[in-house]
């Protein structure tokens, strides 16, 4: 049982290494790609989660959704789609050692086959989007909704502790029940994330030949990709986490300076994977006396 984890994280750290010297030799190319491809569509997405909008809207579950909220937001997915196409067709392509111009990913935007493909990778998205929804987007909802509360009673503990008086059992109550609650809703999104990383590939096997062959069996060979690696590829990403936890301290919209390597890592690992199916799938060679007419002398 040793071995398998000892070639995994073997695997973690020759793709790392290749990761740290690609992000190394292309560094200010790839800060520009995400800072290009980040700050707009994380702006928009904070600023649509801050802004009160009017408009219908409709409780699920005792949530309120706002139709107007969700739709610019679905709308961002349609403008982020083929962008987020040309940033894993510019990594790829760094990986695969046939560099491609930092404008190329652009062309997701105007090229007819590229933005066919955008066009199709958006719609999985939105509808992807819409089947995750309980799971990914309400237990926002609900936590956003109960933000104030929990930050309220969590002073008013804080506070009491400070100057050492009692502090009101129903405010305690409030504060352990709320960080339940809203810990709960942080393990049911990260379950959708985990559900999503069965199409982590797909972009990459769209970027490979945009616009041909069918949407729904790439959509297929993006989970046979996955198949057996899904935990592995789990433990990958979270082996990041003090990158992020460092980022943190830097403020949101300071992530970026860390996605070269770490994106670009992330990128290495699924073009591995992509490479090896396709090795397992391959027919085996064909031996020197397969496929050779029959000598008429010996019939």
């Amino acid at each position: 049982m040793q071995t398998p984890r000892v070639g995994m994280r073997r695997r973690r750290l020759i793709i790392k290494q290749r990761a740290k010297t690609i992000s190394a030799l292309f560094y200010f190319r790839l800060l520009v790609l995400f800072a290009l491809y980040f700050f707009p569509f994380t702006l928009a997405a904070d600023l649509f989660g801050r802004i009160s909008f009017g408009g219908p809207e409709f409780q699920l579950f005792g949530i309120t959704v706002n139709v107007t909220r969700e739709l610019l937001l679905l709308g961002t997915l349609v403008l982020e789609s083929p962008i987020f196409l040309g940033v894993c067709d510019y990594m790829l392509a760094l990986d695969r050692e046939t560099p491609k111009p930092l404008v190329s990913v652009f062309s997701w935007y105007s090229e007819g086959p590229r933005v066919k493909e955008g066009l199709r990778y958006s719609l999985f998205n939105i509808v992807l989007h819409v089947i995750l929804f309980p799971l990914q987007r309400l237990p926002m909802l609900w936590a956003a909704g109960h933000m104030e509360e929990y930050s309220n009673a969590a002073a008013a503990v804080m506070e009491a502790a400070r100057t050492g008086t009692e502090a009101d059992m129903s405010v305690v109550d409030t504060v352990t029940r709320l960080s339940g609650q809203i810990t709960a809703c942080e393990g049911i999104v990260l379950l959708a994330t985990v559900i999503t990383m069965w199409f982590a590939p797909l972009p990459y096997l769209l970027a490979e030949d945009p616009g041909n062959g069918s949407f729904f069996r790439k959509v297929l060979a993006s989970m046979t990709v996955m198949r057996g690696h899904l935990i592995e590829y789990c433990i990958f990403c979270v082996s990041f986490a003090g990158w992020y936890l460092l980022a943190s301290l830097f403020g949101q919209y300071m992530c970026v300076l860390f996605y070269p390597y770490i994106h670009i890592a992330q990128a290495i690992f699924l073009n591995r994977l992509i490479l090896a199916r396709r090795r397992m799938d391959a027919p085996p060679p064909e031996t020197p006396d397969e496929g050779k007419p029959e000598n008429p002398e010996n019939q």
